[in-house]
């Protein structure tokens, strides 16, 4: 999914984070809300920017995925 598309998912829906098939690894992905689809629409945190007013446990997450 172009990534314009799924901006405007987040917008309309919300997000939700879900962890990879191999949770052994630690794989978690942002998801539009309303979306199972991790291949397809999946975003990995880190490409996130951090932004002010951004919620505390979203930008930790991103700050993770950095690591």
């Amino acid at each position: 999914t172009p990534i314009d598309e799924l901006i405007a998912k987040f917008k309309q829906e919300g997000m939700k984070v879900v962890f990879g098939k191999n949770t052994e690894n630690g794989d978690v992905f942002i998801l539009p809300f309303g979306s199972d689809n991790i291949e397809n629409d999946g975003v990995l945190p880190k490409i996130f920017q951090i932004v002010d007013g951004m919620d505390e446990k979203l930008k930790e997450l991103i700050l993770l995925g950095r690591n």
